[in-house]
């Protein structure tokens, strides 16, 4: 790749990035522009491992409460050749720690923040529904997130198919470096409301552009 060439894809990767709520889009068009950033950092991470450039393997680190949010970053993650471990902090906090080249993570990191705000939303939304419907939120929190990243996981999965994306050696090799002992966790499906996993399959399918994907 031509440093012209590689030039024109950062900047472009980079008005994608700019594109933020604070910057006067929407938080859908936000999000879709972020996922559409993911696709062109994908195909430039292949162009330069194919011409032997590369960038160094570091960390981020950031903080969550809840599951769904853990499910999230590691479902963005590892479809963005990243991976992400995370830690109990005590009191229902925990530390996520992603791990990739450096273009990647950023990619990874605005992606949560984007895509963990959208689900947000919709979530307090479907709760407020359910409570005027049923007059209660029990089993909603878990059946809005499952949805939601479930259609997060499929839009982002058919991309690194289609892109045949995988893990470079030298992600997984820091892994093993920084956490020796990670081990992988299996998520546990509780019962589903049909009607909240469906509004946040909706939803995340709408937050994670997959129009934009495919284009």
């Amino acid at each position: 790749m031509t440093n012209e060439k590689q030039q024109k894809i950062m900047e472009r990767i980079s008005n994608l990035l700019s594109k933020t709520v604070e910057n006067g889009c929407t938080p859908e068009e936000a999000a879709s522009a972020a996922t559409m950033a993911q696709k062109l950092i994908a195909q430039h991470h292949i162009d330069m491992r194919e011409y032997n450039e590369s960038e160094e393997v570091g960390k981020d680190e950031g903080y969550c409460s809840r599951e769904w949010q853990t499910r999230l970053a590691t479902t963005i993650a590892e479809n963005t050749c990243c991976k992400v471990v995370w830690s109990s902090m005590g009191r229902g906090k925990r530390r996520l720690t992603f791990i990739g080249h450096d273009t990647d993570r950023l990619a990874v990191l605005t992606m949560y923040d984007r895509l963990e705000a959208a689900c947000q939303r919709g979530l307090a939304e479907e709760k407020r529904r359910q409570k005027s419907i049923h007059g209660t939120t029990a089993g909603v929190e878990h059946s809005y997130t499952l949805g939601f990243i479930g259609a997060v996981r499929n839009a982002m999965n058919e991309q690194c198919r289609a892109l045949a994306l995988v893990i470079p050696e030298d992600v997984n090799a820091k892994l093993l470096q920084m956490f020796p002992d990670c081990k992988t966790r299996n998520w546990k499906r509780h019962d589903v409301k049909g009607d909240s996993y469906h509004r946040g399959y909706a939803d995340g399918r709408d937050a994670a552009g997959r129009k934009a994907i495919a284009g």
